[in-house]
């Protein structure tokens, strides 16, 4: 873990004057052309007693710096960016009973600007002020979609034995995992998408959260994760034949206001994995920070790559550490591509691939999963890749509690398949820029906890300096326990400590550590107080 040393930075505060506006509700697409989402420092801006939304000549304090810059820019508004915020919600107890610092939300609002305003000068101008933390764009998502039960035997994602065309065996190796376990029902994975249909005949009494409104992508992505199996020969099999669902619904098309609030209440539910069958193209510190949350809560986050056949970077499956970013297969094993800009992305982030169809619309070489009022149906993308790596990490932590996050993530990259060695090239870690470690094996990854195979936590301590910054930067610190959100002049250290064992293996064991107390940060690569 990275040392630091730190000096703070003053802010200011004032008073600012502007044209009173009145004002409507905006679509998710012109949120992201005309709002911007600032964290302030301490003291720098302060809202009326009872009000969420303002002109800004109402504000009762904003730093000169700010409102110079807002005002030339013509802000008609400023909002609290999470209204239902509650101030004393500081704490949390993860499940291995450490504290956890929640994100601070106090300071966070979102200032809306005339259409046709360049709001990459103003991110720009007010990032440079000190009275701010951060600033960023709104940002844009979209979702990821184009046993003895019925449908099984069109379920090629978790038993291919040839249909529609399909190579045998490129699939999960579920039946061969439902041998060990068929999951539990102390186990609840988030659905973080846009509504599940908690009356559907293979989802009904599994599903708690967000109710009313359902829509095709949320429950088909659940039933992929953990549709009632074995259930009088109706329906599909869900990967996870036990696990509860828990819905949060970030409504359609997708509002990224509700992002925030949705992860955060998905963890607080208990949780144990969050579904993410959706992305955009803009990285979020806000929502990072949500998702850095989950991770110091001991919880698993799956995320879609996208469908674009790009390696540009799409958030959250690009976050980094904490995620498991998705790819998505075709059912002959290689990755799915349907023509130039529509396919499973890839890139550096890229963890494992899981079944997403070939992408033809209404094609049973998709995906089978529930849709709305008791149907069924075919969809594709890297959204439905995502649920079955979901699926399996709740069989995971169901076969065994003491599993930490870092683990389950592990452990289904060590016992991916590298399929196709002919076609894509792995390095020595076992990773590739489209595969990632592999497509997942369910089967695989169950054995790994199973004998003659040993799983064990051991701890070490201490560490030697091997590399220092040269000088002192300004750095944002979010997050970090201790220290106030702020931002800071920092130095950076390197802590390396190796690790021997004192018992022969059979073969190289696989070690790996825990990131909250072993990975660090880094200016390149802030983690929100995550280690």
């Amino acid at each position: 873990m990275n040392g630091r040393i730190f000096t703070g930075i003053a802010a200011f505060i004032g008073l600012a004057a502007f044209v009173q506006v009145s004002f409507g509700q905006l679509s998710p697409q012109e949120k992201y052309e005309r709002e911007i989402i600032v964290e302030f420092m301490s003291g720098a801006i302060r809202m009326p007693a009872g009000e969420i939304r303002i002109s800004p000549n109402k504000l009762d304090t904003l730093a000169p710096s700010v409102a110079e810059v807002i005002e030339r820019y013509g802000a008609e508004l400023v909002l609290v960016a999470f209204p239902g915020y509650d101030p004393a919600d500081t704490i949390a107890i993860s499940p291995t009973g450490e504290l956890v610092k929640k994100p601070d939300l106090s300071r966070i609002y979102k200032i809306r600007f005339p259409e046709g305003t360049d709001l990459d000068k103003v991110i720009k101008e007010l990032s440079a002020l000190p009275d701010v933390v951060y600033d960023e764009c709104t940002p844009r998502y979209e979702y990821y979609i184009e046993p003895n039960d019925e449908y099984f035997n069109l379920q090629w994602g978790l038993h291919n034995t040839g249909q529609a065309g399909g190579t045998p065996g490129a699939d999960i190796d579920a039946p061969e995992a439902w041998d060990i376990t068929t999951g539990s029902s102390s186990i609840k994975l988030g659905i973080v998408d846009a509504g599940i249909d908690e009356n559907h005949v293979d989802l009904s009494g599994k599903v708690s959260g967000d109710a009313g409104y359902s829509d095709e992508h949320g429950t088909h992505v659940a039933g992929i994760a953990a549709a009632k199996t074995n259930n009088n020969n109706e329906g599909i099999a869900g990967v996870n034949w036990h696990a509860l669902l828990h819905d949060e619904n970030l409504g359609y098309p997708l509002d990224p206001d509700k992002v925030y609030p949705a992860v955060i209440s998905a963890v607080d539910a208990g949780c144990h994995v969050l579904n993410n069958s959706w992305g955009g193209p803009d990285y979020s510190i806000t929502h990072r920070r949500a998702f850095a949350y989950a991770y110091k809560m001991d919880r698993v986050a799956a995320c879609a790559m996208g469908n674009d056949n790009t390696s540009t970077p799409m958030y959250p499956a690009a976050y980094g550490q904490g995620i498991i970013a998705v790819g998505a297969t075709m059912n002959n094993d290689v990755r799915w591509v349907t023509r130039s800009t529509y396919g499973s992305n890839y890139g550096a982030w890229i963890d494992v691939v899981a079944p997403g169809g070939n992408g033809y619309p209404w094609d049973s070489r998709d995906i089978f999963s529930t849709l709305p009022n008791d149907d069924y149906y075919y969809r594709s993308g890297t959204s439905m890749a995502a649920p079955h790596v979901s699926g399996l990490v709740g069989l995971l932590k169901g076969y065994n509690t003491g599993l930490y996050n870092d683990d389950i993530e592990q452990i289904i990259r060590i016992s991916a398949e590298k399929v196709h060695p002919e076609l894509y090239t792995y390095d020595e870690n076992g990773w590739n820029i489209e595969m990632g470690y592999g497509r997942i094996n369910v089967r695989k990854a169950l054995d790994l906890l199973r004998s003659p195979n040993q799983f064990k936590h051991w701890e070490v301590n201490g560490g030697s300096v091997v590399d220092q910054g040269s000088s002192y930067e300004k750095q944002a610190f979010i997050d970090v326990p201790g220290l106030a959100t702020g931002v800071y002049l920092a130095k950076w250290y390197r802590v390396q400590k190796g690790a021997t064992f004192s018992n022969p293996f059979v073969s190289a064991p696989y070690a790996w550590g825990r990131g909250v107390g072993t990975n660090g940060f880094s200016i390149a690569n802030p983690n929100y107080g995550m280690g």
